[in-house]
């Protein structure tokens, strides 16, 4: 089975113009830690996002450095392909003049956390495995590659020390793609 990084297309910083979230987004990335593959319990459904226009029609966006942000209809098509792999937590979308764009927004809580990163395949800068735990990640990891056996048979997750990287199985890819969701690119992982 083949295995993609799935990424928003355009990603919609926090820091430009295009987007504000409110609470104040550190604030957020403190209360919410979205990484570490736990059910949030005391998610505030008041939390929104200002966006331009333009990114109001599509499926997913980025928000922040790792919160994907599902349209309804997203939501429902990753539901019927894992239903235990992401929790959907409400959110909301606004123009810059405060016109409500979208009420059925998510924020994808990846719940299915893998230490799936071949040590033996995957290559790091200096070879250092080093994992950082103020960033939550693997120092400096420049290609990665998969572990069949950490995988298994996973549709859905986020790699273990690098919380950045959101995995699809090929299965769920060639799903998305044949609904027509707006807003992703796939980009194939090796798996070993």
């Amino acid at each position: 089975m083949h295995y993609f990084r799935a990424k928003p297309a355009s990603w919609v910083g926090a820091s430009g113009n295009q987007l504000r979230i409110l609470p104040f987004p550190g604030e957020c990335e403190d209360r919410w830690p979205l990484t570490d593959g736990k059910l949030v319990s005391d998610w505030n459904p008041d939390v929104y996002a200002f966006i331009h226009q333009d990114g109001k029609d599509r499926d997913v966006v980025a928000v922040m450095n790792a919160w994907q942000v599902f349209s309804k209809r997203l939501r429902s098509l990753v539901e019927s392909q894992d239903s235990t792999a992401v929790q959907f937590l409400p959110f909301r979308l606004r123009t810059i003049f405060g016109d409500a764009i979208h009420s059925e927004y998510y924020v994808a809580n990846y719940l299915h956390l893998i230490d799936a990163l071949s040590r033996e395949e995957s290559t790091v800068a200096d070879g250092d495995w080093t994992y950082d735990v103020d960033s939550e990640a693997f120092a400096f990891l420049k290609s990665p590659v998969l572990s069949r056996n950490a995988v298994a048979d996973a549709k859905i997750f986020r790699v273990f020390g690098a919380p950045e990287m959101v995995i699809y199985r090929a299965d769920v890819v060639e799903a998305i793609e044949a609904a027509g969701i707006s807003g992703f690119t796939f980009d194939a992982v090796p798996i070993t």
